[in-house]
């Protein structure tokens, strides 16, 4: 909640806020009209996951649109998280042994190589990832040239952050957007329910 964090952060708000950038439903918005609202042309650009590239292809077509990375900031910085689609055993598991086959083969070159270009993932396992399906795909590109600054997502290390920002760091997100917070109330806020969900 530094001073400077929140001048990046009203600069980013104005975008919406003076600017209008973007669709004045923009505060409101579910997962589903940002993805569709790209798909008619409501909006130009949006951040998000490989996944929704996949749905993009279908939305506007391949050629029709292409990933980059995010920009350089004023700090001559950036960073992009990576998120991991976990596959899991349970400790109590009734099928332990099961799940383990199970992901073993999935984790094999061409089951993982499906599994991936089906919900637009980006492989785990270089060999599958260096296969020209991603490395020339327009719609992934962006993802592949964000990995050298690539973080892994904090959400692997502080599994409570996920619901949390959800049910508390959108709302409080949503309030900035329409002024009902300032930047600096808004980053001390968001800072609070990061610190306390942290185990």
């Amino acid at each position: 909640n530094s001073k400077e964090a929140a001048e990046a952060l009203d600069w980013y708000l104005d975008l919406f806020r003076k600017h209008k950038v973007c669709p004045p439903s923009v505060p409101t918005d579910g997962w589903r009209g940002i993805v569709e609202g790209f798909g008619r042309g409501v909006t130009n650009a949006y951040i998000h996951n490989s996944g929704s590239s996949e749905e993009q292809k279908d939305f506007v077509k391949p050629e029709n649109f292409a990933t980059v990375p995010l920009p350089l900031g004023p700090a001559k910085k950036r960073v992009s998280f990576y998120f991991s689609e976990t596959l899991t055993a349970f400790k109590g598991g009734k099928n332990r042994e099961g799940a383990w086959k199970f992901m073993s083969w999935l984790m094999e070159p061409e089951p993982h190589f499906m599994y991936s270009k089906t919900l637009g993932l980006l492989p785990a396992r270089k060999t599958v990832a260096d296969r020209p399906e991603f490395t020339k795909d327009p719609a992934l590109a962006g993802f592949v040239k964000s990995f050298p600054f690539s973080i892994v997502s904090p959400y692997l290390a502080h599994a409570g952050w996920g619901g949390k920002l959800d049910s508390e760091g959108v709302p409080l997100f949503q309030q900035a957007l329409v002024g009902k917070l300032g930047s600096r109330e808004f980053l001390e806020k968001f800072a609070d329910m990061l610190t306390k969900n942290m185990g």
